[in-house]
């Protein structure tokens, strides 16, 4: 069985790095597969952004945030919303769930200090 797990990185407070596991399902064992996104420059653009954001004005469009793919597929994972599909931003009750999640369980990607939704 396959499954995405993704925690804070334990070297720092604002890293996250994840791990692909796979169990082959053999008798004799388990393959193990590891696979870790170095967030460190996406957190640091989403702190610029929202540097720019805080001294801009309030109008207009803005950008939101920057989703590491690792990220995106979380949110598959664990809240069922695929952020890859085709419809997804014409749902509005499916973005509002996801930048609920960003808010509350990934703040430190958001492109602004306002609440998303």
């Amino acid at each position: 069985m396959a499954k995405w797990r993704v925690k804070p990185n334990g070297e720092a407070d604002n890293t996250i790095s994840a791990t692909f596991e796979y169990d082959s399902g053999s008798a004799t064992g388990e393959s193990s597969w590891s696979i870790t996104q170095d967030v460190d420059g996406i957190l640091e653009e989403a702190k610029i952004d929202r540097e720019i954001s805080r001294d801009a004005g309030h109008g207009g469009m803005h950008k939101m945030f920057t989703l590491p793919t690792i990220i995106s597929l979380k949110i598959k994972e664990d809240h069922g919303l695929d952020f890859w599909e085709e419809d997804f931003f014409k749902d509005s009750n499916k973005m509002a769930k996801f930048m609920s999640i960003i808010d509350t369980e990934y703040p430190l990607l958001k492109s602004t200090n306002r609440k998303l939704i």
